[in-house]
C-alpha cells in the first residue's frame, strides 16, 4: 500500500506595510510660544519596522531640533493639535536628520519641533521611510518655523 502525506504549512512572512500614515503638519512659533504636535498609530504590521526621519538643516548647518515619542497608548494631544506643553516636557527624544526609529504593531508615533531661536525660519519638508519595506516613502508633511 502507498500512502502519500500533504502538509499544510503554510508560508509565512512579516507584513511590514503599515496602513496609510498621515501625519499633520508640525510648528513652533516662538513669540505665542505654541507647539503643534503630529501623531500617528502605527497599525496592520506583523513585526518591528525601522523608520527613517529626513528633513532640511538650518543656516549654517544647524539642525531643525526635531523630537519624536513612541507610546503605546493614544496620547493627549491630537493629529496637528496646539499646545503650549513643549516636547521636551512630554518626554520626547531628539532625531538628527536620516534618524531612524523603530516601532512595533499598535504604537503611537509622535513628531514636534522646539526651540526655533536660532537662524532658521520658513518650512521644511519631513520625510518618513520604512527602511524594513526597500525605503518606502510612508508619508511627507511641513515642519513650519516661523517666528
Amino acid at each position: 500500500m502507498l500512502r502519500i502525506g500533504f502538509s499544510k504549512t503554510l508560508a509565512s512572512g512579516a507584513d511590514n506595510t503599515p496602513s496609510a500614515l498621515n501625519w499633520a503638519d508640525i510648528s513652533y512659533y516662538d513669540s505665542m510660544g505654541q507647539f503643534t504636535y503630529s501623531v500617528q498609530r502605527i497599525q496592520n504590521i506583523t513585526s518591528s519596522i525601522t523608520l527613517s526621519v529626513t528633513f532640511a538643516t538650518g543656516t549654517g548647518g544647524q539642525a531643525v531640533p526635531m523630537y519624536y515619542k513612541i507610546s503605546t497608548s493614544a496620547p493627549s494631544w491630537t493629529n496637528g493639535g496646539t499646545t503650549f506643553e513643549d516636547p521636551v516636557f512630554n518626554s520626547f527624544t531628539q532625531i538628527v536628520t536620516g534618524g531612524t526609529i523603530v516601532v512595533n504593531n499598535n504604537n503611537y508615533l509622535s513628531f514636534a519641533v522646539f526651540d526655533v531661536d536660532f537662524p532658521y525660519a520658513g518650512n521644511s519638508t519631513v520625510t518618513v521611510r520604512n527602511v524594513t519595506d526597500s525605503n518606502t516613502i510612508l508619508d511627507t508633511y511641513i515642519i513650519d518655523c516661523g517666528s
